[in-house]
This record gives C-alpha cells, structure tokens and sequence, in this order.
C-alpha cells in the first residue's frame, strides 16, 4: 500500500512539472528558426485584454480641437508649411460614436504618422475614441486635431440610416473642405504619399467596378470631389456601397480628367483576398501605398506579443509599424 501511495505521489508530481514547464515554454514567442525569444515586459505597453468598456469618454482638453469648418481649423492649416505638391498634407480621419480604440486602429494611425509625416492629423467627430491603445497613440503622434462635428443625417434631404453611410458622407465634405489624405481606421500605411500629391485627386481600384472611398488623396474643393458628392442627390440607403465606390468609378470612366486612378496600389489584397493578408505570408504589399486590412472581416485581436510571432501578412505589416521592421531579428 505504501508503495502504491509512493507511486501514485511520484507520478503526480512529474504531471504537475510538466504542466508547469509546458505552461511556461508555451507562453515564448517563437519564431520559425526556432530562437525563443524572451517574454516582452508586459508593463511596457497598454495590454488590450486589461481594458474595460466604462472607461470615461476622452475629453475635448486630451487633444487640440476646433468645429468643423471653422476659422480655427483654417488658421492652424494654413499655418502648415508650403510644399511643391498640390495636395496639402494633412491626414483626415473619421469618428463617430464613443468607443475605445483598438490595436490595428492605433496602428492605422500611426502609420499614417510614420510614413506621411503630415503637418497635422484631423480627427473628425462627435466624441474622441479613449482606452490604452488611444492613450499610447496620444504620446506617440503629437499633431492631432479633433474635428468637432455631429454625425449627418441628411444629405440633400435624404436620410442616412446607417453609420457606415454617414462615414461616407463626412469623409467627402473634410475633403471638399480641406483637401488632403482621408484614411479609413483599417489601413495601414507603407510609403509615403507624395508621388500622388502632384494631381487633384486619387483614389484606387477595389476591382473593375468600384474605387475604393477608404483612401482618398485630393486638394480642397476639387471637381472631382464635388460631382460625387453632388451624386447622393440620388442616394438610396438600400443600395449598400454605390455611391461611395461604384460612382467615382463610373465618374472616373467619364472624366478621367479629373482624376488619377493608382491601379490597385491602395487596396490589394482586396477583400475577396483576404486569406492573402490574414492565412498568407506574402512581401507584395511592399509595392502598395497602403494596405485596406479590411479588418470588420478578420476582428481578432492582437497586441505587441502576438504580433512577433504571426507569420502572416497582417503580422508583417503589424510590426512595421510597432517594431519598425516587418522581420524580428
């Protein structure tokens, strides 16, 4: 009997040592050449998996801010340094809704930051975004503005039922207002912009029949610009993604005049490619101004510790922009 309680001990403790160890070597970053990286400080970032949704809405005071179209918005860009480009470079964003900003959304942001280095980053909404990744982005990226303005409801008398749709409408009326780069919060920026600043407005291709509206590069008030948003004078709501990608591409066949088209260079992968940015492990993006993550379509979660080990193209681009470098040596 003493044997067997001796035995019994034994084997329950190289089951606890095991797990211990298995726990342990489970939790290191690896990488494909086998090295175990040492486990980051987790201290030394905002960790999403700690954040919780009552965190206080970001105050007006967090950021400098002004109304949309008011003389303070102007002054403080007219004050941004004259370039030879025609486009002026300012990054626009859009915000609508109080909700905190997440990991590929800080990354979105900031990559315009890194790559574009424009002289200020509007973001326009009703309320700023808050949480960790919102506070870290605040002392990272020194430039930005809040846009004040209330989400439309109306364009040309026709009611816009759904938040996507009033994102639409409010990217056009900053770029008809202030001219510059609008980004959605899922792109990720790889080079800088100033090739296509030369021209009045670019945009590029989804696929042959939409442009996509998630990257928009234009001067102010441009001909362009007013003729697509002069189009939602037949805005059906029911008609999901028309106006805002299948008119500029149809204006575009009209009057490609008024505007350059960058191929695919804005938004490939495309979204009927999405296992090449999330299952893939590809460079091609390294070609690209941008790279749209189409992120509502993917919606996991990453953070600094699992991006150095995610050998995909999102984890490429991820740690571009975190680290500096797509490759952790």
């Amino acid at each position: 009997m003493r044997i067997k309680m001796t035995l019994l001990f034994y084997s329950m403790s190289c089951i606890f040592i095991w797990l211990v160890l298995r726990s342990f070597f489970r939790n290191q970053p690896e990488y494909s050449n086998g090295y175990v990286f040492k486990k980051i400080n987790t201290h030394s970032y905002p960790n999403p998996y700690t954040q919780t949704n009552n965190n206080p809405q970001t105050k007006e005071s967090d950021i400098p801010f002004g109304n949309f179209g008011s003389e303070e918005i102007h002054k403080r860009l007219q004050a941004c340094p004259k370039d030879i480009h025609t486009v002026p470079n300012i990054v626009h964003f859009v915000w609508f809704g109080e909700a905190q900003l997440r990991f590929h959304q800080m990354l979105s942001i900031l990559s315009a930051y890194q790559k574009l280095t424009p002289c200020v980053i509007l973001i326009h909404g009703d309320v700023l975004p808050h949480g960790d990744w919102w506070a870290y982005l605040k002392s990272k990226v020194p430039n930005m503005v809040h846009v004040k303005r209330t989400q439309p409801e109306l364009i040309f008398n026709v009611k816009l039922d759904r938040i996507e749709h009033k994102s639409d409408v409010a990217r056009i009326e900053a770029i008809l207002e202030y001219g510059g780069i609008y980004l959605d919060t899922d792109v990720i920026v790889v080079k800088t912009f100033d090739p296509l600043r030369k021209y009045n407005t670019s945009m590029s291709k989804e696929n042959d029949k939409q442009l996509g509206s998630g990257v928009i590069v234009s001067t102010p008030n441009s001909e362009f610009i007013k003729q697509w948003y002069e189009s939602y004078q037949s805005f059906d709501n029911t008609n999901w993604a028309y106006h805002s990608t299948m008119v500029p591409m149809r204006l575009s066949k009209l009057h490609p005049e008024l505007i350059h088209v960058v191929g695919y260079l804005m938004h490939w992968p495309s979204i009927s490619q999405l296992y090449l940015i999330y299952r893939a492990d590809i460079t091609g993006w390294k070609r690209n101004y941008c790279v749209h993550l189409w992120y509502r379509e993917y919606d996991i979660e990453h953070d600094p510790l699992t991006i150095r080990n995610l050998k995909t193209t999102f984890g490429q681009l991820a740690r571009n922009v975190y680290y500096g470098s797509p490759d952790i040596k």
